[in-house]
């Protein structure tokens, strides 16, 4: 337990007595009746009880803030093509999902005719909500490309119009967006996806030539004033060519993904499996 010297030292330290001035009896009831010695110690006793309940406020809010961030370093991790491969970069993939009405739909009916850029989301992550506006930004330029961006939200708690409203504010709108508002957290599961802020890029055949970050600008409390690096922008470029980019993969920072516990069947026993699961090798 870590202790507060300074409070120790003021509760504690004894205020001398002046031998030139008058004695006062700090015994002596007042009118009413009440010590002098006591009303000092009632005013100590509250003076520890709120720096008590302060420390106590702002750890609370200090372990949300680490709760929300619990991905990544202060900037994106680039990964070796070869843990890029382990993680599906190169493999034709496809999920399903369902949507409120409990209709249930593909990657194939909703990707993009030469690329696809599925963007997990979450309203709530401040990562998250810095990047959008990089993201309105690609949907304008790639406009009429053949290029598709579907926004997965995987924030429960969020309501539509907030999610609606970053949405709008960060241009993530127009006739080449898809938004999966519910059944996100099974993309995000079937994708692998670590945290909200993962992106995924397909090719015109849904094969995986990039996943990760955004780009390098954002981290951990961590942030540069332009990025150095564009992964997304440089894999959606490789995938209108039907190529990879320079780099397959990266670890982006932001809000961690927490995955309910799948029940398997395992030697007659339920065992968890609350890790994303690994991609498809084939198209749905």
């Amino acid at each position: 337990m870590v202790r507060d010297r300074g409070l120790d030292a003021d509760c504690q330290t004894n205020i001398p007595s002046n031998p030139g001035a008058a004695s006062i009896d700090t015994d002596r009831p007042d009118e009413a009746g009440h010590s002098r010695t006591g009303w000092r110690r009632t005013w100590r006793v509250g003076r520890v009880l709120l720096v008590v309940v302060a420390v106590a406020v702002v750890g609370a809010n200090l372990v949300r803030k680490q709760s929300i961030q619990q991905v990544g370093g202060a900037f994106a991790e680039l990964w070796s093509p070869e843990r890029a491969a382990a993680e599906g970069v190169g493999k034709v993939i496809g999920f399903s999902f369902t949507d409120r009405s409990g209709a249930t739909h593909s990657l194939k009916e909703i990707a993009g005719e030469d690329a696809t850029v599925v963007a997990i989301t979450s309203p709530s992550c401040p990562l998250n909500r810095k990047w959008a506006p990089t993201l309105g930004r690609l949907v304008k330029f790639y406009e009429g490309k053949g290029v598709r961006f579907v926004v997965v939200n995987v924030d429960g708690d969020s309501s539509d119009a907030t999610l609606d409203e970053m949405l709008t504010a960060a241009g993530l709108t127009g006739p080449s967006v898809t938004v999966v508002r519910s059944g996100g957290m099974e993309i995000a599961r079937s994708m692998g996806a670590y945290a909200t802020t993962s992106r995924f890029v397909l090719d015109g055949s849904r094969r995986l030539v990039y996943r990760g970050a955004t780009d390098d600008q954002f981290g951990v409390n961590a942030a540069r004033a332009a990025p150095t690096a564009n992964w997304l922008r440089q894999a959606i470029d490789a995938a209108l060519t039907d190529g990879f980019p320079a780099v397959l993969g990266t670890k982006p920072p932001g809000c961690k993904i927490e995955y309910a516990p799948v029940p398997m069947k395992r030697s007659g026993h339920l065992a968890d499996r609350g890790a994303p699961m690994a991609m498809s090798s084939r198209g749905r």
